[in-house]
């Protein structure tokens, strides 16, 4: 993905808006979104963070002010249960496109390791630096 046009982001936005079959209501309109210094969205890279990314950048956030948050369920495993292969490389390259920092995390061991432990603590969860 190249770097995208207001335009294009309006354009996505609109797209989001209506595949999602979401309805901006006057709540949205009455939040005064300046009063934040930053946006932290957990990003999953779904329809749904999505849109809440496409909605700060239309309402004039500067991507600067928001930060995207992934988290890893398998971890470092080698073990594919819960995490499709190309969503961590997805959620990247939407944020560089967008010049909007991401960071990752996930729980030591990952999804794999909660399920087959037995009577041990669960995972710390590691968070990247930036």
């Amino acid at each position: 993905m190249d770097n995208l046009s207001q335009n294009d982001l309006s354009q996505i936005f609109q797209q989001h808006q209506n595949n999602a079959d979401i309805e901006t209501s006057n709540f949205y309109k009455d939040i005064d979104l300046s009063i934040y210094d930053k946006f932290l969205i957990f990003f999953s890279g779904g329809k749904d963070s999505t849109y809440c990314v496409l909605y700060l950048l239309e309402q004039g956030i500067s991507p600067d002010r928001i930060e995207l948050h992934h988290h890893l369920i398998d971890a470092e495993n080698n073990v594919e249960l819960m995490d499709y292969p190309c969503t961590e490389d997805y959620c990247q390259k939407f944020a560089d496109a967008l010049g909007i920092k991401l960071y990752f995390s996930y729980r030591e061991g990952g999804f794999y390791r909660e399920m087959m432990r037995e009577n041990q603590k669960t995972g710390a969860i590691c968070y990247q630096d930036e």
